[in-house]
């Protein structure tokens, strides 16, 4: 005969209900969910159906913003601390998720593990290639998501990062001590200042917790990022950014451009008949060309906004670099980057990046090419051509957008997802290779 507890776990198992061992693990101290829900609100009807499953069936307790999040509270305060109670995140990948969700995604894997979910298809070139590397649950092709998301937090090898050949598993301490490592972002957010300033792109304050984290990092870290977040704010590029960025208002602005451009030569063709009192002066191809025109300036006028925003982009980063990050980043060993990948979310983001090691390895690669030098002035050249490639590196984005940067056979200076290190980005020029000829 069997016991009551074969009994009960025969019966879940028949309801569709499967614990690891038979049995329901419990939240380990100081955790409050078993899965953070990190989703988009326009799939929040599905998303919910899919936590209502895992929570009858499944006895999880899942995090959903629309119902746990504390009324009044910032809404970085409120993720920061639910997900920091909360064993896993459930990312649901969606387009709308990548175009306003992608800073939440990058505090998940910093913190948590995480169980990625395809909720709808993504174009490939749109995916994020930090997600690329994780085996996510597609949602299209499993008859039961719930179930293969119960499977994937009790089994972790389900979902687990993919690790390419030669490339070694870190944790995340680990990973934020290497060079070229994200430790933080924050998020511009749509704000309505006092005065008539009207709808502008701001940070909002640092929380208590992000100030201590800062601090943890270096006494002026703090000092840093709230100066960067002070400098992009003022930028026109963040005043107008819902031109910018390509918003429905880019397209209304568009359109009211053309459409003056329609009327205005018409009324000057009708204004032109008025004058010489002669119906023979109105042209059958006036209508037509006034329609190409105003298309032609539609046209003109989104191409050139997106133009604009790459170069105020590079100018953003350029004075970044001039006015904040050149002050700090010796002592902090911190660089400040702006970042719009998710074009409709833009963030600063603050990476890890000691150039110690490199300056020292390209002094030793200048002391053999200019002898000539002292030690004191070989330093400075080095710290010159260190400060150099890393501005060059800010102004062209590539901070940013760190997964376009090479990889290197060998790590040398650790850097993060072994991607060439600026001594190594220098030496190809710092080398001297003599041809002799016979």
């Amino acid at each position: 005969m069997k016991n009551n507890w074969d009994i009960s776990t025969q019966t879940l198992r028949k309801k569709g209900f499967f614990y690891p061992n038979g049995k329901k693990v419990e939240l380990p101290p100081g955790k409050k969910y078993h899965l953070f829900i990190s989703c988009s609100s326009k799939d929040i009807q599905k998303v919910n159906k899919i936590c209502e499953e895992l929570e009858k069936r499944f006895f999880f307790r899942c995090m959903q913003f629309d119902r746990d999040f504390v009324p009044g509270k910032p809404l970085d305060d409120n993720i920061k601390t639910e997900m920091g109670k909360s064993v896993k995140v459930l990312i649901v990948m969606s387009p709308a998720f990548i175009d306003w969700c992608m800073s939440e995604a990058h505090e998940a894997i910093d913190s948590l593990k995480i169980i990625p979910l395809l909720l709808h298809p993504i174009e490939d070139e749109k995916f994020p290639i930090f997600l690329k590397r994780y085996r996510y649950i597609d949602a299209q092709k499993e008859e039961d998501v719930p179930a293969k998301i119960m499977d994937a937090y009790y089994h972790s090898e389900a979902v687990k990062r993919i690790v390419k050949q030669g490339e070694q598993e870190l944790t995340a301490e680990e990973i934020k001590n290497q060079n070229g490592a994200r430790l933080m972002s924050k998020t511009f957010i749509q704000q309505k200042p006092y005065r008539k300033k009207g709808y502008v792109f701001e940070t909002g304050n640092l929380t208590n917790r992000e100030r201590e984290y800062l601090k943890s990092i270096h006494e002026k870290c703090e000092q840093q990022f709230e100066a960067a977040a002070t400098l992009v704010s003022s930028q026109c590029l963040l005043k107008f950014y819902k031109i910018f960025a390509l918003t429905k208002l880019t397209h209304a602005a568009a359109v009211l451009l053309g459409a003056i451009a329609v009327s205005s030569t018409m009324t000057l063709q009708y204004m032109a008949v008025l004058v010489s009192r002669d119906n023979r002066n109105m042209s059958k191809a006036t209508f037509p060309f006034a329609l190409f025109l105003g298309f032609a300036l539609y046209i003109f006028f989104v191409l050139g906004t997106i133009v604009s925003r790459r170069k105020m982009k590079a100018n953003v980063q350029n004075k970044l670099w001039h006015f904040v990050n050149k002050k700090y980043f010796r002592e902090t060993k911190c660089l400040i980057v702006y970042e719009d990948s998710s074009v409709h979310q833009p963030s600063l983001m603050l990476i890890r990046y000691n150039t110690a090691p490199c300056q020292e390895y390209v002094n030793i690669l200048l002391n053999k090419k200019e002898f000539h030098l002292d030690q004191d002035e070989l330093k400075n050249v080095a710290a010159a051509k260190i400060e150099e490639k890393l501005e060059q590196l800010q102004c062209l984005g590539l901070l940013a957008e760190w997964f376009q940067l090479g990889v290197y056979d060998y790590n040398r200076h650790n850097t993060w997802l072994r991607k060439q290190c600026l001594c190594q980005l220098l030496e190809g020029n710092l080398i001297q290779r003599k041809v002799i000829t016979v």
